[in-house]
């Protein structure tokens, strides 16, 4: 497994690197490759492993939200934490996700339930091609429609990473290696994980003076100026609540997984096996399709779960309840209530389904608008520093980020085929999609989203 662990991190390190991935600065220079295969190969080495503070970044995302009371669209700002470990570390984490990956694999591939844990797992279908949200979602769908009238149920688990037991982590650690002690090595890899410390990146850089897009910097500071401006200045937050990992780090999706294993088990039986129902997981978002007969036990039941087993809380809040019945032409629909008066689309993994079609969710397709538009505007800024030639440039350059022009681009000469914006899109995901779940309603959604581009392209930036 040791070996095997070597040759999976190597060739996603060489990726990353190739990708020009793990770009952002740190505590540490990027480490050569070759001394951090000797490190992370090594468990003496890991285990006398001094490990860097987490960087915090604080990412505000603006979202709309209808009011429950007067129905109209609020705008509201989300704030997610987000933190990222120092280069070295980062290698670290990622070797030692692979390893408890393995394990983990290996103890549930025999088991029922595993296909239906889908978050921070590789999923292949017939032909081999690799499976998506667009599957998934899609295999949900059509099942429901299988089932005929019934209820979804989804439930959110409220600040599911920063409300981990460390004790429960532990024992699920130790479980999926089969020991009754870890090693020093994974041991000292979990006390950097649940007893971390963390770094504001807006402290950092207002006391070095770093500009978000600043070059050629190698690292944050140097070792001496860790020690007297960061460590002594008090900007080090250590966590000491006994629960919580940090979101974003490499091996953060995994242990999300190795928390809920027991869980998962259960839910399967007791759903599944018992009630004859759907159950599915992605990180903390779950779904379970059930009779409304059922509906209450299994509501109960999962809370109850939840909170004793897992000392973690469902999020009432962000729990939907969506009734499928059949209307009065005999297709399937989908309902906020149990009388059938108020119509309500299910939504999973970025998508929606009304009983009978899926959509792509109306929030995902505002969000790609307001993307657009901003990069039209940092277009417009761009090329007014820059002479007309060049707003031919930026114009193909929104192309390919926000509409299907990566096809054309693509089939294209060589030089244009390497250009580093050849990247899918919000478009390119959707016309999958549609493709994949052979529904043209998707298409429909997404087919004036070129007019407005060059509308706003026109408005923006031609003068």
């Amino acid at each position: 497994m040791l070996n095997q662990a070597i040759k999976i991190w190597s060739e996603k390190a060489q990726q990353l690197r190739a990708n020009k991935k793990r770009g952002y600065i740190h505590f540490d220079q990027k480490p050569n490759l070759v001394n951090v295969c000797k490190v992370v190969s090594n468990p003496q080495e890991i285990a006398g492993h001094h490990f860097y503070p987490f960087i915090e970044k604080i990412i505000l995302t603006p979202r709309y939200k209808k009011d429950k009371d007067s129905g109209e669209r609020k705008k509201d700002t989300k704030e997610r934490s987000v933190m990222y470990a120092s280069h070295m570390d980062a290698h670290i984490y990622s070797y030692y996700n692979i390893l408890l990956e393995l394990a983990y694999e290996e103890k549930i591939k025999e088991e029922a339930y595993s296909k239906f844990i889908l978050a921070y797992r590789k999923f292949k279908d017939e032909s081999g091609k690799g499976k998506c949200n667009i599957h998934f979602a899609h295999e949900l769908f059509e099942a429901v429609k299988e089932k005929g009238e019934c209820v979804i149920l989804a439930f959110d688990i409220s600040n599911f990473y920063t409300n981990l037991d460390h004790k429960l982590l532990l024992k699920s650690w130790k479980d999926i290696l089969g020991v009754d002690n870890l090693p020093e090595d994974h041991y000292n890899v979990f006390k950097s994980i649940t007893r971390y410390s963390k770094v504001s990146r807006k402290i950092l850089h207002e006391e070095f003076k770093i500009e978000d897009k600043q070059e050629k910097i190698k690292r944050l500071c140097t070792a001496e100026q860790f020690r007297d401006v960061v460590r002594k200045k008090g900007f080090i937050v250590p966590n000491k609540e006994g629960k919580g990992i940090p979101q974003g780090a490499p091996m953060s999706g995994l242990l999300s997984n190795l928390y809920m294993l027991n869980f998962d088990k259960m839910a399967y039986q007791e759903i599944f096996e018992k009630q004859n129902g759907l159950y599915r997981r992605y990180s903390d978002d779950i779904i379970v399709v059930c009779s409304t007969q059922q509906q209450r036990e299994i509501e109960n039941w999962i809370k109850c779960e939840i909170s004793n087993q897992l000392k973690l809380e469902i999020n009432t809040d962000k729990t939907e309840v969506t009734y499928i019945k059949l209307s009065d032409d005999g297709s399937l629909r989908a309902f906020k209530d149990f009388e059938g008066n108020i119509r309500r689309n299910a939504q999973y993994l970025g998508f929606e389904f009304n009983g009978k079609n899926c959509f792509i969710r109306s929030s995902s397709l505002a969000r790609y608008y307001r993307r657009m538009k901003m990069r039209v505007r940092m277009a417009k800024k761009r090329a007014e520093r820059t002479t007309a030639l060049n707003k031919i440039v930026f114009k193909k350059k929104l192309l390919i980020r926000n509409s299907d022009y990566i096809f054309k681009i693509q089939q294209g000469s060589n030089k244009a085929s390497k250009s580093k914006y050849l990247t899918a899109n919000f478009v390119t995901y959707a016309q999958k999609a549609a493709k994949s779940m052979k529904e043209d309603k998707i298409n429909k959604q997404i087919s004036p989203h070129l007019k407005k581009l060059h509308q706003e392209v026109l408005k923006k930036i031609i003068k």
